[in-house]
């Protein structure tokens, strides 16, 4: 592998359009970020409930 430090691949790089959300959305994207993390958690804690009833044993 070949690793360089330099900007210079970089420089004259097209700007990607198209990729920018609005100050005034983040508030509701923390939100909806918010309920997914609290939806993973009980999923979770659902699966983990599920394996501590199972055994290698069979």
């Amino acid at each position: 592998m070949n690793w360089v430090l330099s900007t210079g691949r970089n420089v004259g790089a097209a700007d990607v359009e198209g990729n920018d959300v609005p100050f005034a959305e983040l508030a509701a994207l923390q939100a909806k970020l918010n309920v997914r993390f609290a939806d993973a958690e009980k999923l979770t804690s659902a699966i983990l409930k599920k394996f501590a009833g199972v055994s290698a044993d069979g």
